[in-house]
């Protein structure tokens, strides 16, 4: 009867956390939706810096396109926002049932994918969604010879859908990998030896993941390599640092 009452409480509990998270995103999508042309004049400044006439910025070629692009960016604005919300819902869940030393594990490790997400989400779009336009936009904007006549002219939905696409890829893929070695330091596995041994594969490794998931120029492999290098080495050094003074302490 006990475990009855439990499961029933527990249960009513789970369902409580997804109506908060329901009302949490459906508040996101209504404020984005109400804010998307100040949402929009943000996200398209990059863009405006290679591509602006005198008459318009985007066009539209369907009569409900606009308001799929309301729809759409609201859309992933509250998924982009929701996120952390429902990680959070779920941690305090879940919390109860931990002990001491799992309850701070994951605060740690949710404090630390905050942490890259929002230094993800900036580097994105300050850094590499301009160099990955610069190189796009350049290669000819206008094309004219003896066969054909190209002219750029941008639809915004495609271009919403391709930045939110680039700032999923980059916040909750790409630079989340520096989370795993955190987490390695934090459970203090694998030994200093790991980080010694490695160094070498993690910059190959690093640049792969530039060729991946960046444009086919140098500068948006490194610009994605490099933070994926430094990163590495300030954990490895962190990690060596911390071991070094518990064996000083201990001394």
């Amino acid at each position: 009867m006990t475990r009855m009452l439990n499961f029933t409480k527990h249960f009513n509990e789970l369902i409580l956390t997804l109506y908060y998270i329901l009302i949490s995103f459906t508040l996101t999508f209504l404020t984005s939706y109400v804010f998307t042309p100040q949402i929009v004049k943000i996200l398209s400044v990059p863009f405006l810096k290679y591509i602006r006439t005198e008459d318009f910025d985007f066009i539209f070629t369907n009569i409900f396109e606009l308001f799929n692009v309301y729809i759409t960016l609201s859309f992933y604005t509250s998924i982009l926002f929701t996120v952390p919300i429902i990680l959070y819902y779920l941690y305090l869940f879940i919390k109860p049932g931990l002990f001491i030393y799992e309850k701070n594990t994951i605060s740690f490790l949710l404090k630390t994918i905050a942490c890259f997400v929002c230094f993800s989400i900036l580097f994105t779009y300050y850094a590499i969604l301009p160099c990955i336009l610069s190189f796009l936009l350049n290669l000819d904007l206008m094309t004219n010879n003896s066969f054909v006549v190209l002219k750029m002219e941008a639809k915004l939905l495609e271009y919403i859908t391709f930045l939110f696409k680039l700032l999923f890829i980059y916040c909750f893929i790409v630079f989340q990998i520096p989370t795993i070695f955190v987490i390695f330091i934090y459970l203090k596995q694998p030994k200093q030896l790991f980080f010694y041994k490695k160094r070498r594969i993690s910059v190959v490794v690093s640049l792969l993941i530039g060729c991946i998931f960046s444009s086919p120029d140098l500068l948006s492999l490194f610009l994605i390599s490099l933070p994926l290098i430094f990163l590495f080495e300030i954990i490895a050094f962190v990690y060596i640092l911390k071991d070094n003074y518990q064996y000083v302490v201990r001394l």
